[in-house]
Order: structure tokens, then C-alpha cells, then sequence
């Protein structure tokens, strides 16, 4: 059964009528092999590679934090008080709550806090963190503090790591492109068999790509092909019975 001649199928149309293949055919389906391809695609997900330069980079921002922190508790002239409002100027990575500890610490406490916030964020660092599992992360450091420290100082380790914690796995663009192409290269072309009178298309169905290439696989377009020549063929008959009731 052809398509009717006035019938032009176009992608996301209704189909007008249920159409059947006229012969048997086999084909191979490039538009089912893109679909294939483009799900392959999607399912590769980013190949993620330990950048330890973000470690390296974190750590050295805790030591400007520290050193700040130095520069006030050194100044042995002012009060706690004073130390504390102090520290509320300056890039410290304490926490409001906090200060009034610090500013209170001495030099052996305040090393002991030093030491201990630089051993865990190396260990939260040392581990490969994509951009979704920071806030996993910062959940994390908690079980690696020494939990004989007083419950303050745990609370502002916990305060400056978690501040400090950032993605340590990036996307590695060459891997991530290899993968794509094993995926792509796995994709095979499918081979489709349609038997005579086997129903291409249903009335009423939504054409979808694969449908189209499929009617050009059948020659059920074939009508349709012709209708061009049709039409040019219809106006120069009215074109001719034009002029010949001009002429009589």
C-alpha cells in the first residue's frame, strides 16, 4: 500500500493511514545506528583523574591562615579581648564562636590545634573528591579528629577543615575522549528485515525518524516521488486547455 501522492511524511507528523510494506526488503539502519551512538555517548560518564595539586594548594592556604592567627596571638601586650577582636578583622578561617577560644589559647594549645587541622585535612585531601562529594566529605573529617582534644578545640578543627575542602578529582579530557570513542566504536549498524505486507506505520502514529527511513527502505515513498512530475504535468494540462479556449 503506497502513500498517497498528496501525502509529504515529515518527522513528528500524524501519520494519515496505516501503510504496509509492497515487497520484503532488508536494510541497514543508520538513523537507529545514531540513536544507538547517541546513547552510548551519553551513558560514558567523565573519566575523573587525583589532582594532588589541590592538596598542595589547600594546605598552604591553612598556613596563611596560621600565620595570621600568629601574628595576634604573638602580640603578648594585648588582652584576650583585644586578641579576640583582632582576629575578627583578619582571614582566619575561625568561625565567630571560635575566636574567643583561640584568643585565649597558649602557644603549646594553639600548635597542638595547628598540627592536628593540617593532619586531617591532609587526610581528607589524600582521597579523590569530585565536585558532588564535597559536602560528603566535610560529613567525613569528623571521625578522624582526635576526639581526646576538648570539645572546642574539635569544633574548630572541624570549622577550618571543612572551609578548606574542595574537589581533588578533575576530568581528565583525554581519557574521558578515548572512552567516547570505545563507546562509539562498539555501536554496530542493525541490520532490519521487513516482510511483505508487514505494517510500517499505524494511522494516527507520530513518524518518528526511524519510521521515514524505513518507508524509503520499502519504496512505499515511491508515489510520492512522482508526485512532483504529477503536479507539473496537472498545471500544463490546465495550461494548455487555457490557451486553447483563448485561441477558439
Amino acid at each position: 500500500q503506497l502513500l498517497p501522492s498528496r501525502f509529504v511524511p515529515v518527522e513528528a507528523t500524524v501519520a494519515p493511514q496505516t501503510v504496509r510494506a509492497p515487497r520484503s526488503f532488508t536494510y541497514e539502519s543508520q538513523v537507529i545506528w545514531e540513536l544507538n551512538r547517541d546513547a552510548a555517548l551519553a551513558s560514558v560518564q567523565p573519566v575523573l583523574r587525583y589532582d594532588r595539586g589541590v592538596l598542595i594548594g589547600r594546605l598552604q592556604r591553612l598556613e596563611t591562615l596560621d600565620q595570621n592567627v600568629n601574628t595576634v596571638l604573638e602580640q603578648r601586650h594585648l588582652t584576650i579581648e583585644e586578641k579576640a577582636q583582632a582576629l575578627l578583622g583578619m582571614e582566619t578561617g575561625l568561625a565567630e564562636r571560635s575566636v574567643l577560644v583561640v584568643a585565649a589559647l597558649t602557644p603549646a594549645q594553639w600548635q597542638t590545634l595547628r598540627e592536628e587541622s593540617r593532619r586531617v585535612l591532609t587526610r581528607a585531601l589524600n582521597e579523590g573528591i569530585p565536585p558532588a562529594g564535597v559536602n560528603q566529605m566535610r560529613d567525613r573529617v569528623g571521625q578522624w579528629v582526635n576526639l581526646d582534644m576538648p570539645a572546642t578545640h574539635v569544633a574548630i578543627i572541624l570549622d577550618r577543615v571543612r572551609g578548606l575542602i574542595q574537589p581533588t578529582s578533575v576530568v581528565d579530557e583525554a581519557a574521558t575522549a578515548e572512552a567516547r570513542q570505545r563507546a562509539v566504536a562498539a555501536v554496530t549498524t542493525p541490520t532490519i528485515t521487513v516482510e511483505q505486507g508487514t505494517e510500517l506505520v499505524r494511522a494516527g502514529q507520530i513518524l518518528r525518524a526511524a519510521d521515514l527511513e524505513k518507508l524509503a527502505m520499502s519504496g512505499a515513498l515511491s508515489q510520492e516521488a512522482r508526485w512532483p512530475q504529477l503536479a507539473a504535468s496537472f498545471l500544463l494540462a490546465v495550461a494548455a486547455c487555457s490557451s486553447l479556449g483563448i485561441y477558439l
